[in-house]
C-alpha cells in the first residue's frame, strides 16, 4: 500500500477551507467518481482531511492499492476539473499547497 501525504496552509483562522464554501463545480461528481472508480474498486483504501492542531493546516493522507492506482486517480480528467477549481479558489485565498510526500506503508 501507498500512502500519500499533502500539507494546505492557510493565511489565518478567518481564511475558510475548500470544503467549508460551496465552489462552482459539482461535490456530487467528484464524490461519484471517487466512489464509483477507485473506492469500490479498492484501489483507494481510504482518505482523510484533518486540521492541525492549531487550525492553519489542513493535512490530506490518502492511502493508495499501489502507485498504478494513485497515478491514474492524479490524470483523471473528472477529478482533475474538481482540482483546478479547488486550486483556484486557494491561490485566491493564500492558501498554500504543499508538496505531495509518499510512502510505503
Amino acid at each position: 500500500m501507498i500512502q500519500y501525504t499533502r500539507t494546505y496552509t492557510r493565511p489565518t483562522l478567518q481564511t475558510p477551507w475548500h470544503t467549508q464554501v460551496v465552489l462552482p463545480v459539482s461535490n456530487a461528481t467528484f464524490a461519484a467518481r471517487m466512489r464509483d472508480l477507485y473506492f469500490t474498486t479498492g484501489k483507494c483504501i481510504g482518505q482523510t482531511l484533518v486540521e492541525s492542531v492549531g487550525r492553519l493546516e489542513l493535512i490530506y493522507t490518502g492511502n493508495w492499492l499501489d502507485e498504478a492506482s494513485y497515478n491514474e486517480y492524479d490524470i483523471d480528467p473528472v477529478l482533475n476539473t474538481y482540482w483546478a477549481v479547488k486550486d483556484l479558489y486557494n491561490t485566491g485565498c493564500g492558501i498554500i499547497k504543499g508538496p505531495l510526500s509518499f510512502k510505503t506503508v
